[in-house]
């Protein structure tokens, strides 16, 4: 057995995790290996895009970069 972090929640601090201001990023895997979704609760966003704020972009860029590292770790242990 071994465990995995699978989602990160990035969130201005005193907003809910499930607040329109909050910005998930999740491992998702549909057979083929591991790839990223980013996705934000908030309204403006239902067309499928995201919202970026020049200064929220360095966590953000940080935090997909670990969830990459992750997604090699889980094909890693997957496929040997």
């Amino acid at each position: 057995m071994k465990s995995f972090v699978t989602q990160i929640t990035i969130l201005p601090k005193c907003h809910s995790i499930f607040g329109e201001m909050s910005t998930s990023i999740t491992i998702e895997d549909e057979a083929a290996g591991c790839f990223l979704k980013v996705k934000q609760n908030d309204e403006r966003t239902s067309s499928g895009g995201i919202l970026i704020d020049e200064s929220d972009w360095p966590i953000l860029r940080d935090a997909i970069e670990q969830m990459f590292k992750v997604c090699d770790d889980i094909d890693r242990n997957v496929q040997g």
